[in-house]
């Protein structure tokens, strides 16, 4: 309960963060929603965060889980610790409310930490880990080009 508990809490006040900035941005003009469609965002973002965060927690470590579970293969250490990994690595959120160079600093450092939680509590080579980690990091990297090039295609059709 411990490990969701704090990524939910990092999740929280890393929403919170932008929130406000949100509307900090708003009172000065920047951003299309104005001050009332950043408020809305700030209240929707609060309620739905912890849920949506808590629900992500459990998917990712399932698949971060099974990947042990295929390439590792451990003797001892079971969901709860693979769980504990994700949860904590999580921590990064905090940064990721940063423009510009905050998701990208977020992301570099949750695969480190998750690389390095895999090795130690699953008890194997870092290599082993990192392909571990990697493997999902991979397919959300083509997930998401496959999505920008059919973006792009439809709007290349929807100009001629």
């Amino acid at each position: 309960m411990n490990p969701l508990i704090f990524a939910l809490v990092g999740a929280v006040i890393s929403a919170a963060i932008g929130g406000f900035l949100g509307v900090l941005y708003a009172t000065v003009g920047i951003g299309g929603t104005g001050v009332w469609g950043a408020i809305g965002a700030l209240v929707a973002s609060m309620f739905f965060t912890p849920i949506i965060s808590a629900i992500a927690l459990f998917i990712c470590a399932g698949i971060l889980h099974f990947l042990v579970a295929l390439v590792v293969k451990p003797a001892n250490a079971g969901f709860e610790a693979t769980f504990r990994v994700v949860s904590y690595s999580n921590v990064v959120q905090l940064v990721g409310w940063v423009p510009v160079l905050g998701p990208l600093v977020a992301t570099v450092a949750s695969i480190v930490l998750s690389v390095i939680g895999v090795r130690e509590v699953h008890e194997t080579t870092t290599g082993k880990a990192a392909l571990v980690v990697l493997i999902p990091a991979a397919v959300g990297v083509l997930i998401a080009l496959l999505l920008i090039a059919l973006v792009g295609a439809v709007l290349l059709f929807a100009l001629q």
